[in-house]
């Protein structure tokens, strides 16, 4: 069985000095209401059973599918995608408590769902933080 890291995004909030990017991380946590990742790379063993790692604040989390897409970029909640390169619908990435798995949700039927698997084609083509509109079903 292959072992699967969870990896984590956010938008970093820009405090600190820090730009307001994405930031990519393998673990996250939440303090007084804040919430944070800890940025990649991983910590760094300063000795004594000592780690340091970077915390980055965050305005939101979104986990990795696990899967990528035909470009090589990690698929995450959030993404807008194509699905077997159909350019006629797009899907947004969610999270199902009840089927615990990740679906896409078709933006234009508001009702298909479908399952993502690594052998059906994905095309991530924004995200609906930096791409609002695509919720409207505008495409790229």
């Amino acid at each position: 069985m292959q072992k699967r890291s969870i990896r984590f995004r956010g938008k970093a909030t820009g405090k600190g000095n820090i730009p307001t990017n994405w930031v990519y991380g393998g673990g996250c946590f939440a303090v007084c209401g804040n919430t944070f990742i800890f940025a990649d790379p991983t910590p760094k063993f300063m000795g004594n059973g000592v780690y340091e790692a970077k915390a980055i604040e965050v305005r939101f989390i979104c986990q990795s599918t696990g899967l990528h897409d035909i470009f090589k970029s990690e698929v995450f909640e959030g993404d807008v995608v194509r699905l077997d390169g159909n350019k006629k619908y797009t899907y947004v990435i969610e999270w199902s408590e009840e089927h615990t798995a990740f679906l896409a949700r078709c933006i234009q039927t508001k009702t298909g769902l479908a399952n993502l698997t690594p052998f059906v084609p994905i095309e991530v083509i924004g995200n609906i933080y930096d791409n609002p509109n695509l919720l409207k079903g505008e495409n790229k």
